[in-house]
């Protein structure tokens, strides 16, 4: 990937400002309603939502979306 122009770069600066204050976080959160707990104790829709604005936030850096699951406990 080529490095952004200075240009490119003061817009994608705009558009992460804006995707904080016009809650994209919890959008994609509403989303993607996963209830499953992840290894991390979090709800997956937290952890994916969380990987998607890393993202946004970075594109020069490939994030990859790979959520693990808690392991299943039995019930009695």
């Amino acid at each position: 990937m080529q490095p952004l122009t200075e240009t490119a770069s003061v817009v994608m600066r705009t558009l992460r400002s804006y995707m904080r204050v016009s809650g994209w976080t919890t959008a994609l959160r509403r989303y993607n309603g996963r209830r499953d707990r992840t290894d991390t104790d979090r709800y997956y829709s937290d952890e994916y939502a969380d990987k998607i604005m890393r993202r946004a936030n970075n594109p020069e850096k490939f994030e990859p979306i790979e959520i693990k699951l808690a392991a299943k406990t039995e019930k009695r």
